[in-house]
């Protein structure tokens, strides 16, 4: 609440995903906002960034005590569907995330790569709240193109930064939702890592406001990572990750 009030206010010059301005929050009514390009530094002289991991593990079953399979099963082939299902139905593989076709969402181009939300004249607050408060159908299966650009305000701007600033730069990172683990590593990770990460986090923070000195103390924190097991960690999951590749 504090950082979008600041933000509202025009303290803020960088902002996290969660900060959401609307066109009444400038002076102009027109969204200022865009998406930072991967910087460069005296150690990395190329703009890169990794690519969002598109694979997941997850899984999905219909219970017997199920009333209703075959309805069901008819559902989850929208989920893959390209296509209006039925004409005039509305029903597409988007559906799940932006609701009905024609009632709460429309393209706005013959390549089917744009789209506008069709907001009520009553609603005042941001285009992204409205999608998930009275469209969006919450699922984590089937078919959903990420690169449709639309929606209003903030919104819109982050998709078109990201199109300008992210993509160009994307390299591909391996998928580790693919790798799986004996139970001798998953308890080697599990008892470990959870407490690696958050003291990285911790110094990452305390570095960037300036607290510790990377040059004074980097060492420090490299050796109490390895106190901690991050070679355990790793050894876990390089195993892991050689048996994906046999």
């Amino acid at each position: 609440a504090t950082a979008e009030a600041r933000m509202k206010a025009g303290q803020g010059a960088f902002s996290v995903n969660g900060t959401t301005l609307n066109e009444s929050d400038f002076p102009d009514g027109i969204i200022h906002l865009d998406v930072l390009a991967p910087l460069t530094s005296e150690y990395a002289d190329k703009q890169k960034i990794i690519a969002y991991d598109y694979y997941s593990t997850k899984g999905g079953a219909i219970s017997k005590k199920s009333k209703y399979p075959a309805e069901l099963c008819r559902m989850f082939d929208i989920w893959f569907a390209t296509e209006e299902v039925i004409e005039g139905s509305g029903l597409y593989c988007e559906s799940f995330v932006y609701g009905i076709y024609g009632k709460e969402w429309v393209y706005t181009d013959e390549t089917k790569t744009r789209f506008e939300q069709i907001i009520p004249d009553w609603w005042d607050s941001s285009s992204n709240y409205y999608l998930y408060k009275y469209s969006r159908w919450e699922h984590d299966f089937g078919l959903f193109d990420n690169m449709m650009i639309g929606g209003q305000g903030n919104n819109l701007a982050r998709q078109l930064g990201y199109i300008k600033n992210n993509i160009p730069y994307a390299i591909e990172g391996f998928p580790a939702a693919l790798l799986k683990f004996t139970i001798d590593e998953q308890s080697v990770i599990t008892s470990k890592y959870q407490d690696i990460q958050s003291y990285v986090m911790e110094m990452r923070s305390k570095y960037i406001a300036g607290i510790e000195s990377i040059d004074d103390t980097w060492d420090t924190y490299c050796e109490t990572l390895r106190q901690m097991g991050i070679d355990d960690v790793i050894a876990a999951y390089q195993s892991a990750y050689d048996r994906w590749n046999q």
